[in-house]
């Protein structure tokens, strides 16, 4: 009998972290084509990438990307990601109940070709301009697994020097919705932490100078208050979305609204979008269904809600934060 299950979809938005003086970030559509097509083998989109005639040691921790799609107007672009573990010895059971402890057998997984298989977690994005979403699958490394394995397929078949990225979570419409609802912020607190210190156009860089002027001090809150009627929602977003950084030397951030509300949770609002996946009576998961719950979702980001939307058509976030570390 066919059941559902519940399947969690993610915003991402992709930070290429270059140094380089005048870098620009090509759209990730653009990117993942260039992938497709220079890399038509299983082979050259599986990281670590394998040595001719060398096997890689047991234990180690795979990644490839496959499966590459679009759908009609070619808005978007499909791709599922695998994670497995080389050569590990997997715990299996025989479903017997008629004995006093369990058949468990602990060992590589042989199919009755006699090949070995390896358990694998996949799941599947679609990416457009700077934004990626992603379907939560555990056991596949999460993003910062997935944001290596880009980088490294951005630099092996694009550009061998192309940066590094990070992918940084975001904030949902909810928190702009809720803002309003309080009828806009009257002040903003960030603390910030010892750390190095972040590029120009961030709220750490300032934070970072002002720290160092006292001596001996490891943190340092800055407070905002609006002085007129309210502090602009786009930049208090935007700090937001900075403190969801991997490498972010912002701790926390507290935001006060006119009504009288405190807002310090904000983990809440992080972009996401439940959706129910069919699973049939053989036990398979119904994947076009994820599939069709991304395309959805990118839909919906681009929907304006009371004039206001997360991203525009190409796929950018419409908040005054540029997605290029210069």
């Amino acid at each position: 009998m066919a059941r559902q299950v519940a399947k969690q979809l993610y915003v991402k938005r992709v930070r290429f972290k270059s140094r380089k003086k005048g870098f620009e970030a090509p759209p990730l559509e653009a990117l993942l084509r260039t992938i497709k097509k220079n890399a038509p083998n299983l082979a050259q989109r599986h990281w670590p990438l394998p040595e001719e005639g060398e096997e890689f040691s047991a234990g180690t921790s795979c990644l490839y990307i496959a499966r590459f799609g679009t759908r009609q107007n070619q808005d978007g672009i499909y791709f599922e990601v695998g994670a497995y573990v080389h050569g590990r010895g997997e715990d299996q059971v025989a479903l017997d109940l008629s004995g006093q402890d369990p058949d468990v057998y602990t060992g590589p997984i042989i199919d009755a070709a006699g090949k070995k298989r390896a358990i694998v977690h996949i799941f599947r994005c679609v990416a457009l301009g700077e934004t990626l979403l992603v379907e939560n699958q555990r056991g596949t490394g999460g993003a910062m697994a997935l944001a290596r394995l880009l980088a490294a397929m951005f630099r092996t078949h694009v550009d061998p020097d192309f940066p590094n990225i990070e992918l940084v979570d975001v904030a949902s419409q909810d928190l702009r919705r809720d803002i309003e609802a309080g009828k806009g912020v009257e002040s903003m607190m960030i603390r910030m932490l010892d750390g190095a210190p972040d590029e120009d156009d961030s709220y750490a860089m300032p934070l970072f100078s002002l720290r160092k002027r006292v001596k001996g001090a490891g943190k340092l809150q800055v407070f905002w208050e609006a002085d007129d009627d309210r502090l602009d929602t786009d930049d208090v977003i935007a700090a937001v979305d900075e403190s969801q950084e991997d490498e972010t030397a912002l701790d926390k951030v507290t935001i006060k609204l006119n009504n009288g509300s405190v807002i310090n949770r904000l983990g809440r609002y992080r972009a996401k979008r439940p959706i129910m996946v069919t699973v049939d009576s053989h036990g398979v998961l119904h994947h076009s269904e994820i599939k069709s719950g991304l395309f959805e979702y990118l839909n919906d980001l681009r929907r304006p809600v009371k004039g206001w939307r997360l991203i525009n058509d190409d796929g950018y976030f419409l908040v005054n934060k540029p997605a290029v570390s210069k």
